[in-house]
């Protein structure tokens, strides 16, 4: 017999699959990151990136589509709240993850990219900027690292939160028609009840005349 949904069972599936989602989107910024290094290709890296970002996006889809479809095999009484909660507590570890990850691959494995990047913005808009912009701009550089963590974070788990909220309307599939059928069978019993004690009722009736 399968347990009753609970918090805890929420909140320990969740983690395994905030883990796995976490795990597909820091795989793919790692590759995508590198790719231009293994094929020489522009045209090649380019199609492949876009094929890479398809396949994340769509796998991640499936993914949270299978751990709330797991968790309504695995417990009883599940309804669509547990499953949008199940979502949202995934799409939080999940971003913390991936968001943990952009934050190492910025600080260690690639500390020049950032650099680099910025370089190149100044180099395009430097000269559309007066000294007290480049000044602020300067100030917030050493600052980028945590800003990107926080950016991920939370672009992630708003896009969790919306994936959780359209796949869970339909994880459990409810009928529209079942409490007016409840209501009916409801009715149905009570009949068949009264129907009961007005037969009891005769037949104490006739043994009372007899």
């Amino acid at each position: 017999m399968k347990e009753t949904v609970s918090k805890k069972a929420i909140l320990n599936l969740a983690s395994i699959a905030g883990l796995t989602l976490g795990a597909v989107s820091s795989a793919h910024l790692l590759i995508t990151e590198n790719i231009s290094a293994w094929i020489p290709s522009t045209a090649v890296v380019s199609i492949l990136n876009m094929l890479l970002w398809i396949a994340k996006f769509l796998g991640c889809i499936y993914l949270m589509r299978y751990f709330m479809l797991k968790l309504t095999r695995e417990y009883e009484q599940v309804n669509n709240l547990h499953t949008m909660r199940l979502g949202v507590w995934a799409a939080s570890f999940s971003a913390l993850v991936y968001a943990t990850v952009s934050l190492a691959d910025l600080m260690f494995i690639k500390p020049d990219s950032l650099d680099e990047a910025y370089n190149m913005a100044m180099s395009l808009y430097s000269n559309n900027l007066d000294s007290n912009t480049l000044k602020a701009m300067e100030e917030v550089r050493g600052s980028l690292p945590m800003i990107t963590f926080f950016s991920n974070l939370i672009y992630c788990i708003i896009y969790g939160v919306l994936l959780s909220a359209i796949l869970s309307r339909g994880i459990p599939r409810m009928d529209p028609f079942a409490a007016f059928r409840k209501h009916i069978e409801t009715e149905h019993i009570e009949d068949q009840e009264a129907v009961v004690e007005d037969a009891d009722d005769a037949d104490e009736e006739e043994v009372d005349e007899q």
